[in-house]
């Protein structure tokens, strides 16, 4: 009941920027202090206007920081030790040249990818997203926990970089299985939602083949540089 009533409360604002609505407000004055050491699938990590700090949406629950979004995940990492830094700088050169905006965070749980512009900085899971309109400023994100995030949506764009971001945790997930044969698609390591998005993604071209068969002598080593340099804008990756 009380997570009905908060999605209840979710689906009526909806969060923009660059400005702090009285959305804003009134998500804000509900959400509790985050905790680094919650491992449980985040939905999102929003920026909030003026430089005040993120909120962490888990599910129907929202939680605030002081740090912006990149600092409170490199955080979230580090707390954690989920980061095999070793492991990164092999498989995607020097992690210190990868753009910001270019980055996933994956865990074995969910992954991350940023949507950044001049409106927002906003880091979602694509698993957690029910629909998109895309557009101009009056695109909409609609996630499943019933929060709408509004702005600037390059729906193609969004798909493909949600694909490719579901591959990567597809991959992190055979590494980290106790079968070490490897299943026939990404998609079979990914359980999808039943929503328009998730429908979406489960037929795209990337998560119905391997690139290449990973190998399981060295873990993400070949299969993400071939990844990394696959038609995809050159996207980077930071696995965790």
């Amino acid at each position: 009941m009380l997570n009905e009533f908060k999605k209840q409360l979710l689906k009526e604002k909806i969060l923009s920027g660059p400005d702090f609505s009285e959305d804003w407000l009134h998500i804000c004055e509900l959400s509790t202090f985050y905790n680094f050491s919650d491992l449980r699938n985040i939905t999102a990590v929003m920026e909030i206007p003026y430089e005040a700090g993120s909120l962490v949406f888990r599910d129907q629950e929202s939680y605030l920081k002081e740090e912006d979004p990149l600092d409170l995940l490199e955080r979230f990492v580090y707390v954690n030790r989920l980061m095999d830094y070793q492991l990164v700088r092999a498989s995607c050169g020097s992690l210190e040249l990868v753009p910001y905006q270019k980055v996933f965070l994956v865990s074995k749980q969910f992954v991350l990818l940023p949507l950044i512009n001049h409106e927002l900085t906003i880091w979602l899971n694509p698993l957690a997203v029910h629909h998109v309109v895309g557009g101009n400023e009056g695109g909409l994100v609609t996630f499943t926990n019933g929060l709408r995030v509004q702005g600037t949506i390059n729906y193609p764009g969004l798909v493909d970089l949600s694909a490719k971001a579901i591959y990567a945790l597809a991959l992190k997930r055979h590494y980290h299985s106790s079968d070490s044969r490897i299943k026939q698609r990404p998609l079979d390591y990914i359980h999808f939602s039943d929503t328009p998005f998730s429908e979406t993604l489960s037929k795209h071209a990337l998560l119905q083949q391997w690139v290449s068969v990973p190998d399981p002598l060295s873990p993400c080593r070949q299969e993400l540089a071939n990844f990394l340099t696959m038609d995809s804008g050159s996207q980077g990756l930071m696995a965790v």
